[in-house]
C-alpha cells in the first residue's frame, strides 16, 4: 500500500474542500479541524466539482444540484439508493498529507 504526498496540513483550508489529482484521478480532500478525508471530486448526478461544493459538519453539497455527500464514507445523503463517491484514506505524518489510491 503506497501513500502519495498531495501536501502539507497548511495546503488545506479549514472548512473547505481542495482539488488534488493523484495517479491521474481527481480527488476532493476536506479539513475538517485538522482531520483529513478524502472522496472522488466528481458528483455522479451531473459531474459537478464536490471540492468547490458548500461544506457543512462533514456533508458536502455539490455545487451543481445539491446532492449531498458524506465527505468520510462517500455515501450520498439524499435518497435511498442514490450512486455514492469513493473514499479514500487519508494519513497526515510529518505535517505531510498522504492519500492511498489504488
Amino acid at each position: 500500500m503506497v501513500f502519495e504526498k498531495v501536501g502539507v496540513i497548511q495546503d488545506f483550508e479549514n472548512g473547505k474542500g481542495k482539488l488534488i489529482k493523484v495517479n491521474g484521478k481527481d480527488i476532493a480532500i476536506f479539513n475538517i479541524n485538522g482531520k483529513f478525508y478524502a472522496i472522488e471530486n466528481t458528483c455522479p448526478h451531473q459531474g459537478g466539482s464536490l471540492s468547490d461544493g458548500m461544506l457543512n459538519d462533514k456533508v458536502i453539497t455539490c455545487p451543481l444540484h445539491s446532492w449531498q455527500f458524506d465527505v468520510t464514507t462517500g455515501e450520498c445523503k439524499m435518497f435511498e439508493g442514490a450512486p455514492s463517491v469513493k473514499s479514500f484514506e487519508v494519513r497526515v505524518e510529518n505535517h505531510e498529507v498522504l492519500v492511498y489510491v489504488e
